[in-house]
């Protein structure tokens, strides 16, 4: 289910760079939180080796929370612009969808992403 479009308002426009660069700003911050946990796991196998599975763990669900994140974050921006919301308003859209559809919101996030993307092409 894809939604109406309307003409884009300025103000939505730049809440959606805003949010583009937050997301932006929040997968630079977990990357250096993943290379701060491999540094850890790095020490914990010399000095724990019964722990390295545990943060091997962490450090893949840090690797999908990044991955997770960024995409919706994404979606939020296209349809921030798209509807003429704000930030809220289109997490809302998406979590209604997800609902409905009976899908992880990642991957509704993921479509309307990839969907941006092909009419942007």
């Amino acid at each position: 289910m894809e939604p109406t479009t309307r003409p884009a308002d300025p103000h939505v426009l730049e809440a959606a760079a805003r949010a583009l660069a937050r997301s932006t700003e929040l997968q630079s911050r977990t990357a250096e939180a993943m290379t701060t946990a491999q540094h850890l796991r790095a020490e914990a196998a010399r000095q724990r080796p019964g722990h390295v599975q545990a943060l091997r763990d962490e450090i893949a669900g840090l690797r999908r929370a990044i991955e997770t994140r960024a995409v919706i974050e994404q979606a939020k921006g296209v349809l921030m612009a798209k509807l003429g919301c704000d930030s809220d308003g289109a997490f809302d859209h998406l979590r209604r969808q997800s609902q409905q559809e009976n899908r992880r919101l990642r991957e509704v996030a993921a479509e309307i992403v990839e969907a941006a993307q092909r009419r942007r092409d």
